[in-house]
């Protein structure tokens, strides 16, 4: 069986607006590029749960109001396979 191919890049997960009309953007660096969007933080935290069974979510800085509407809430350098790239909706 063969190993999967890794990829080494940075996530970079965005929160993007203000109020009712917030939504989550996952962006990746690297040898494999991609991004995604979710409508919710529970929808971000289920894709990053489904890619990655031990991301706890304590590393989101979620954003305050009365700031920026776009907001970085983590950034890391990580290597993800095809598999885990792809749960993440980087198709």
């Amino acid at each position: 069986m063969s190993t999967p191919q890794r990829h080494s890049l940075r996530i970079v997960i965005q929160q993007i607006g203000a109020g009712r009309d917030v939504r989550y953007r996952i962006v990746g660096y690297g040898d494999k590029r991609g991004h995604a969007e979710f409508g919710s933080i529970a929808a971000l935290r289920t894709a990053l749960r489904a890619a990655m069974p031990d991301f706890d979510g304590t590393d989101l800085a979620l954003h305050r109001p009365g700031g920026s509407d776009t907001f970085i809430i983590f950034a890391r350098e990580m290597d993800m396979d095809d598999s885990q790239l792809s749960k993440l909706g980087f198709g």
